[in-house]
């Protein structure tokens, strides 16, 4: 009996790597290898040179000595989706990073949960609202009119409001009910512009190792151990997936309201409204679709040739082929 335990173990433990260099594998098989459109980072750098360049020449915009303009938007982005904070998840001793919001986690939190998870909520939000006020002082130098905004949602609402629910009034949420600066409007702008960008790349990444990890299951998992780790695989992957959509979502509604401020419309034409029948892999058709009408949906369409990874062109002329050839056969 202690042998065939030692055996079992042994064996989950080679499941266990295996299903760990299935998904390293996975990520490094992605369909992208750089960007395909500018980066946060980069869109940081940008504006960080453009101030330096002010500051040379006199023009100094910053009402704080150690936040600038685009460190206060760039910082109210970092909230926003901290709101949203990112958790850690152990899976068979390896660390697969996920999102879990804040306010889904409280609501997760029943009436007699431990102690120990009440305290982790607590410290968390508590951290979350000294954050949130020290970022407000400043930013009431440089949008005053936020006040307004605050004190009449402080009357309209008598209950505590929770640090997850606190609006953070960016250029993109006001929408015209105070005055804000047109150079504020145009630094979120670019910061969001990168984050839809950003959020179509994680979106496409995560969608093809949920992809692979379904056809590796499918093949080579038997069991029901590893079948159990194989959904756990994949559920966490779908995570990562409802997430990277959900920010797409965000940055698409704060770019459809400053774009009509800005009169920027060219990004339209690359970046739709993205809807749940849209998130499928390369090889997955829509519903209702029949085989021989299956279509790619518009996420994969705007990758460009250089942006692409090794193989992705072959793949995409194959895939055409393939409903083609479908088509013609029905």
């Amino acid at each position: 009996m202690r042998w065939q335990n030692g055996r079992r173990t042994h064996q989950n433990q080679i499941l266990s790597s295996t299903w760990l260099k299935v998904i390293h594998y996975s990520l490094r098989r992605t369909f992208y290898n750089i960007p395909t459109g500018p980066t946060q980072a980069a869109v940081r750098r940008q504006l960080a040179e453009d101030e330096a360049k002010d500051l040379t020449e006199g023009q100094d915009f910053a009402l704080h000595d150690k936040v600038s303009p685009s460190v206060l938007i760039a910082t109210g982005l970092e909230l926003e989706a901290e709101q949203c904070v990112i958790c850690f998840s152990s899976y068979l001793n390896h660390l697969s990073c996920f999102r879990r919001s804040l306010r889904t986690e409280a609501g997760r939190l029943w009436e007699h949960a431990l102690d120990r998870q009440k305290t982790k909520l607590l410290l968390r939000s508590n951290a979350l609202q000294r954050k949130i006020d020290a970022w407000s002082r400043i930013q009431l130098l440089y949008c005053p009119s936020v006040a307004r905004l605050r004190s009449s949602l402080a009357t309209e609402i008598t209950r505590t409001i929770n640090p997850y629910d606190i609006p953070l009034w960016l250029p993109s949420q006001i929408k015209g009910q105070a005055i804000v600066s047109r150079h504020l409007q145009q630094i979120e702008w670019k910061l969001r512009l990168a984050q839809a960008y950003e959020a179509l790349d994680t979106l496409r990444h995560h969608l093809q190792v949920r992809a692979y990890l379904y056809k590796f299951k499918d093949r080579f998992v038997r069991g029901q151990g590893a079948n159990t780790r194989a959904r756990n695989a994949i559920s966490g992957a779908q995570g990562k997936i409802d997430v990277a959509a959900a920010e797409y979502r965000a940055a698409y509604d704060a770019l459809l309201v400053l774009g009509s401020i800005l009169l920027e419309f060219e990004w339209k034409s690359k970046l739709l409204p993205l809807l749940p029948a849209d998130i499928r892999d390369l090889s997955e058709a829509a519903s209702g679709e029949s085989e021989g009408r299956r279509t790619i949906s518009w996420i994969w369409r705007t990758i460009p040739t250089e942006a692409a990874g090794p193989g992705t062109e072959d793949y995409l002329r194959e895939s055409e082929f393939k409903n083609r050839l479908r088509s013609h056969e029905h």
